[in-house]
């Protein structure tokens, strides 16, 4: 991990003083599966941090979406399971009143109401996503634990979109109907922006 993740979600939270904390992770993240139990800790960790701040609590991730009760026993309000960028926005537009909608109207949430939700279905439309908040990333810092540490730069991106998501092996075959891509020239100015 290139930060501390609790020591700057702390700091954060005392900074902002937000009415709701979101951790959202990419569900594409395989290295948080390979992390696992130093990744769901410091989930853990930044729920009671939030809790502690009196702010709803809202997880999205492959291991949220595995475990949901896990989460919600941690102290998560709501977990989003399955792809979660439409979800969560309906999630928090229902919360503050955006919008009329129900929170058990909406799919793919699970909370102390809906314990076990369906997930929302795969996006096929991934040029309908905005692209990255690079302005977000610290690439520098990056940069620079890359060169001290192996002399040189590299940086993986993933334009493509592996759904359902889960952790067993996929034939080839079956691989076809669950990839998504956007279309290429979106594809390329994604790289170019980073």
């Amino acid at each position: 991990m290139l930060a501390d993740p609790e020591a700057e979600w702390a700091r954060a939270l005392d900074q902002h003083r937000p009415r709701f904390a979101v951790l959202f992770e990419d569900n594409f993240n395989y290295l948080s599966k390979m992390c696992l139990l130093r990744m769901r800790h410091a989930a853990f960790n930044m729920i009671d941090l939030a809790r502690a701040q009196g702010c709803t609590v809202i997880v999205c991730g492959s291991d949220a979406t595995d475990h949901a009760d896990l989460y919600r026993a941690q102290g998560a309000d709501y977990v989003v399971v399955g792809e979660g960028e439409a979800t969560l926005g309906a999630l928090l537009d229902a919360l503050t009143g955006r919008s009329d909608r129900r929170l058990e109207d909406i799919v793919g949430v699970a909370s102390d109401a809906h314990p076990s939700p369906a997930r929302r279905p795969a996006m096929r439309d991934l040029d309908a996503l905005p692209f990255p908040a690079w302005d977000l990333v610290d690439v520098p810092r990056y940069q620079e634990m890359w060169y001290q540490r192996h002399g040189h730069y590299s940086m993986n991106m993933v334009t493509d979109a592996r759904l359902p998501l889960s952790l067993q092996l996929v034939r080839q075959a079956d691989l076809g109907a669950a990839l998504q891509r956007p279309q290429p020239g979106k594809r390329r100015r994604r790289v170019e922006m980073a």
